[in-house]
């Protein structure tokens, strides 16, 4: 049996590397189809809330009373800016978690690229100790 080399041990520090990158892809990807579901929560919310705040505008319309009208207003007030801080965040959290699977992607393929440098030595120094 041969005594490990260098490079065969960093080949296996690296692959183990690779592997822990690759569950850290995969958990990313769970991370992608989760807020997908939670973009169609959303979605549900806003319609929801519109159609709450469509609701209240007609009858303050019909009642014609100054202090529904006032209250409807404050509420489309609060609501406007509560889905355009929601929406902000969530491009935010998208735009991170975009860059993040890229960098996963972008560091498997140099870990995967450095691999076969390793490989490569290590079929090295076999044919030269098999002479």
């Amino acid at each position: 049996m041969r005594v490990p080399t260098s490079a065969s041990e960093e080949l296996n520090r690296s692959m183990n590397q690779q592997v822990r990158l690759m569950t850290m892809d995969e958990k990313m990807r769970h991370a992608f189809v989760i807020d997908m579901a939670d973009d169609e929560r959303r979605n549900k919310m806003i319609k929801t809330l519109k159609h709450l705040y469509d609701m209240n505008s007609y009858f303050a319309k019909k009642f014609n009373d100054p202090e529904y009208n006032k209250f409807v207003k404050t509420i489309k007030t609060k609501l406007n800016n509560l889905m355009e801080e929601e929406l902000h965040f969530e491009k935010l959290d998208d735009s991170v978690r975009e860059e993040i699977r890229a960098y996963l992607v972008s560091s498997q393929i140099s870990l995967r690229e450095e691999n076969n440098i390793c490989e490569l030595k290590i079929l090295e120094e076999n044919k030269r100790g098999d002479k």
